[in-house]
Parts: structure tokens; C-alpha cells; sequence
């Protein structure tokens, strides 16, 4: 089959966009997650963009988890400050009430876990 230049283009568009333009994934491309609750429907991530913002955020997350592991200090400053409720003004996360939830249920998770990494490489 040939594709005209004109359904070349719309494949491009669509594959880049996905949202809301293609119906058959419903809006929004599949999160690539594989843990979740199946009590919770699938995440999805808003289109190419959206999905290359979330994969660098998440590489952010885990250098601030590892370094708040480890002792950095501006690390574990940053997961006290999540704990006790506080984000950065303007932030994805200030701005998202689920998102904010869970960052702050984590955070108290990890916070007791803050700086026991170090120590335990050094041995």
C-alpha cells in the first residue's frame, strides 16, 4: 500500500502527538510503569512530550533518592522539606494534588532511611 504524503504526515503527527488525536489508545500514550496497584487504572502519560518530561523526571527522582541514601546533604534536605509537605513553588509536583500526595507518603518513607547508605560503602 502507498501512503500519500498527506497520511505520511498524519501517521507522524499522530505518533508524536497521540493526544487526543488517537481514539484507539483513548488519549495518551501507555505509562511503561510496570508496578501499580490493580485497584488503580493505568497511568498514562499525555503525549511524546509529556512522556520524555516524565522519563527525566523520574532519572531526577532517583539521583535525589540515591543521594539522599548516601547523605548529601542538599538531598536530604530536599526529602525532609517533601516529608513535612513543602515542594518548590511552580513545580509539576506543587501543582498536581495526587502527585504531591504520594511524593510526600514517599518521602516520609525514605526519610528515616536518609544517610545509612554512605556509611555502608565506606566499609
Amino acid at each position: 500500500m502507498t501512503r500519500s504524503n498527506q497520511e505520511k504526515l498524519d501517521f507522524i503527527y499522530d505518533k508524536l502527538a497521540a493526544y487526543p488525536d488517537v481514539p484507539d489508545i483513548g488519549g495518551g500514550w501507555l505509562g511503561r510503569g510496570m508496578f501499580g496497584p490493580t485497584n488503580e487504572p493505568a497511568g498514562k502519560v499525555d503525549d511524546t512530550v509529556g512522556m520524555l518530561l516524565n522519563a527525566d523526571g523520574n532519572a531526577w527522582n532517583v539521583v535525589m533518592i540515591i543521594g539522599a541514601l548516601l547523605g548529601v546533604e542538599r538531598d536530604v534536605q530536599a526529602i525532609k522539606d517533601n516529608a513535612a509537605g513543602k515542594f518548590p513553588p511552580g513545580s509539576y509536583v506543587a501543582d498536581n494534588d495526587w502527585l504531591r500526595t504520594r511524593a510526600q507518603e514517599f518521602a516520609k518513607k525514605l526519610l528515616p532511611l536518609c544517610g545509612t547508605l554512605g556509611p555502608a560503602l565506606t566499609k
